[in-house]
C-alpha cells in the first residue's frame, strides 16, 4: 500500500515551472504571402508534452510534462542537462516526437529562430546518437519540408496521412523560418 501511495504521489505532481511553456499551434485560415518564409512540420496525432533533463548531473532521467504542468512520464535517455525540447508522444507505437527546442545543453534556444533551432535540433541529434534508453519508448525528430522546395512540399502532402511507424497524422504545422519561439498561442 505504500508503495501504491508513493506511485500515485509522483504520478500527480505538477512542476509549474513547465506550466504552459509550449508553444501552441492555430488554425492557419489564409495563405499568408510569404509562404516560402515558412517549414512544414507533419504532426502526429497524440499528446502534447514537454521533455526535460534537469540539472541534476549524476541522473539521466527526463521528465515528461502535460501543458499545464502536470508530470506525464518519467524516461532515461542520454539528452545532455539543462534540455528542454517540444514534443508530442503518441501511445500507439510509444514514440516521442521532437517538434521543437528550448534549451539545450544549458543554451537558451528560445530567442534563435526557428530555421536555426531545427539545425540545431537535426545535427544535435544525428552528431550525439541521442536516444531513449528504453526498449519501449524511442525518441524522433519530426522531418520539416521548405515551402521555398515545392518539390519537397508536395512530396510531403503525399507521405502522410501516415508516419513511417504507423503514427496518425493530427495536421500540419506551419512554422515561419525567422520567427523565435513563442510561449503560448502564436500571432
Amino acid at each position: 500500500k505504500k508503495q501504491q501511495k508513493n506511485d500515485e504521489k509522483r504520478a500527480n505532481r505538477y512542476n509549474y515551472k513547465f506550466k504552459n511553456i509550449l508553444m501552441l499551434s492555430e488554425w492557419m485560415m489564409e495563405s499568408p504571402e510569404d509562404l516560402d518564409e515558412y517549414l512544414l512540420l507533419p504532426c502526429p496525432k497524440g499528446v502534447r508534452i514537454s521533455l526535460v533533463l534537469g540539472e541534476r548531473e549524476s541522473s539521466h532521467t527526463c521528465e515528461a510534462y502535460y501543458k499545464n504542468g502536470m508530470h506525464f512520464f518519467d524516461i532515461k535517455t542520454n539528452l545532455p542537462h539543462d534540455t528542454i525540447l517540444d514534443c508530442v508522444f503518441w501511445k500507439g507505437t510509444k514514440t516521442i516526437y521532437v517538434l521543437d527546442v528550448l534549451m539545450y545543453a544549458g543554451r537558451d534556444l528560445v530567442n534563435c529562430d526557428t530555421e536555426f533551432r531545427r539545425f540545431w535540433l537535426k545535427s544535435k541529434f544525428a552528431e550525439e546518437k541521442l536516444q531513449a534508453y528504453s526498449h519501449e519508448i524511442k525518441l524522433k525528430i519530426i522531418d520539416d519540408y521548405d515551402f521555398s522546395n515545392s518539390h519537397v512540399v508536395y512530396e510531403c502532402f503525399q507521405k502522410y496521412p501516415t508516419f513511417d511507424d504507423g503514427a496518425l497524422l493530427d495536421g500540419f504545422l506551419f512554422y515561419h523560418k525567422k520567427s523565435s519561439y513563442t510561449f503560448g498561442t502564436t500571432p
